[in-house]
């Protein structure tokens, strides 16, 4: 995904790379949904971490929803997370009680996200596919 984003202080362009996945429940619940953020170019997300600014985070919510059609409520969660890997792992990021952005442990294993990282395209939507189909099916 290319950006460009007018922050309160630069202008940011460049280009984030990202992996949609899904923690399964076993228990029939719907299935987690996160996003893994990595950015190939630029230095977007690491300025939005390291200011912590809300507004900066927004803009990250506008742009997946604009460009990926992605229906991410910044505020809520909508039920999925967004992730971003770290030196010493992967960490979630979100818009907190005090409206600035801000990383957190994750709330699901890490050996997970690692899990549909390294899956080709294919290999995830043939999950994701097997997934909701299974779950689809039972409902009827």
């Amino acid at each position: 995904m290319k950006y460009i984003f007018r922050g309160e202080e630069a202008i940011y362009v460049g280009r984030i790379h990202y992996v949609f996945g899904i923690v399964p429940y076993d228990d029939g619940r719907r299935p987690r949904q996160f996003m893994v953020l990595n950015e190939t170019e630029g230095h977007f997300l690491n300025d939005m971490i390291e200011s912590r600014g809300a507004f900066m985070f927004l803009s990250l919510a506008y742009q997946l929803r604009t460009e990926l059609g992605f229906e991410y409520d910044a505020f809520r969660n909508n039920g999925a997370d967004l992730v971003l890997k770290e030196d010493d792992g992967y960490r979630e990021v979100s818009i907190d009680v005090a409206e600035s952005a801000g990383l957190h442990m994750l709330s699901f294993d890490e050996e997970i996200v690692e899990t549909w990282v390294k899956m080709s395209n294919e290999q995830r939507i043939e999950e994701l596919k097997k997934y909701f189909y299974v779950q689809d099916a039972e409902k009827h």
